[in-house]
């Protein structure tokens, strides 16, 4: 009947948009993993490419940002001075990014910190920002500890 034939249809067609969102979401995995795994054995140029796309994929994802920009960071130290100022504006780019979608991330604020202590002024380099991210981390990590100083008291306390 109509009804069945309807039915089959709705039933088939969920069953394959499921799992092309499997698919998708497997296939993602894979170019992280790979993504990561370029950056730690140091082909940065490889890992820019998956990266970039995982980027293009996922614009939210902090860690993909972070690590495409760490890559971005490494391959500048390897090629000439031309390419590496390109490189490294992408690297602030991107550390920026990932701050801003994860502001509480010690690690991500710490290499950002790094970037603007280290880099030019013509690459985005300044020393106030880097002051600035350094207070903020400090504050962060005394909120950590005060945090972890008061369960660790409350926990001998329910003792």
């Amino acid at each position: 009947s109509i009804e069945i034939k309807n039915y089959l249809k709705i039933f088939f067609l969920f069953h394959a948009l499921f799992f092309v969102n499997a698919l998708y979401a497997d296939s993602e995995k894979v170019l992280a993993a790979k993504g990561f795994a370029l950056y730690e054995a140091e082909h940065y140029e490889e890992a820019i490419e998956v990266l970039t796309g995982l980027v293009n994929l996922q614009p939210e994802h902090a860690d993909y940002h972070h690590t495409l920009a760490k890559s971005y960071g490494r391959q500048a130290e390897q090629v000439n001075w031309f390419k590496a100022m390109n490189y490294a504006k992408k690297t602030r780019e991107h550390l920026e990014i990932a701050v801003d979608l994860k502001p509480d991330n010690v690690q991500y604020l710490d290499d950002l910190m790094d970037y603007y202590r280290e880099a030019p002024s013509f690459l985005g380099g300044d020393k106030k920002k880097a002051e600035t991210i350094r207070l903020r981390i400090e504050k962060l990590l005394s909120n950590d500890a005060h945090y972890y100083s008061d369960k660790a008291a409350k926990n001998n306390l329910d003792n």
